[in-house]
């Protein structure tokens, strides 16, 4: 009994030393995986802050959008791939003139 209870100790501690670290991760989903690469290229083309972060689905398509504070009363709206990471469209939201037409 006891030599079967140890036996059975020391397979389950060689099993949980047989895999890496990386292979006990999980994959996430190609969408989700592409969420900092995304926004990496995002704040590449526009500095600033990431203060809205969305994921959209349309049938099978993902698009990711985010939208970037990037100081002196601009901002930038942009759409990215979910699957390739490609940067599809981008928008400047001029604040300044926004509430200068306001006034």
């Amino acid at each position: 009994m006891i030599v079967n209870l140890l036996l059975s100790l020391s397979l389950s501690i060689f099993s949980l030393n047989a895999f890496s670290q990386n292979e006990l991760r999980y994959n996430l989903p190609i969408t989700k995986a592409s969420i900092e690469p995304c926004q990496q290229k995002a704040l590449e083309r526009h500095p600033g802050r990431v203060f809205y972060r969305q994921i959209i689905q349309h049938d099978s398509d993902f698009v990711l959008v985010y939208s970037i504070d990037s100081g002196e009363f601009i901002d930038w709206t942009v759409v990215c791939n979910g699957l390739t990471a490609e940067i599809l469209q981008e928008f400047k939201i001029d604040l300044q003139s926004y509430h200068s037409d306001k006034k």
